[in-house]
């Protein structure tokens, strides 16, 4: 697979079973919801990759609804990576 000059690429996947499929940039990796048919178009910053995650297209309402769920769930829970580094230090 390319990556043009813009850090742009295209592929096309052919997907046999419906589900749940991850993706990874780096440390930091995602799920995505795949069903034949589906024709998405995911952009995002590396760099702030969980807040910037948007799909378009054909079957992006069911991705965009667990970036937005994930979002809330960070904002009630908090951030999981502060939790875990301040128990390691023994303040929680």
């Amino acid at each position: 697979m390319s990556i043009d000059e813009n850090g742009n690429f295209r592929d096309t996947l052919y997907i046999t079973s419906p589900g749940a499929y991850s993706y990874q940039i780096g440390r930091s990796y995602a799920a995505v919801f795949f069903r034949e048919g589906y024709d998405l178009n995911l952009s995002l910053d590396a760099n702030d990759f969980f807040k910037s995650r948007k799909f378009k297209g054909k079957g992006s309402e069911v991705n965009n609804y667990h970036v937005m769920r994930g979002a809330v769930k960070n904002i009630l829970v908090g951030d999981a990576k502060a939790v875990i580094s301040s128990s390691k230090r023994g303040i929680a």
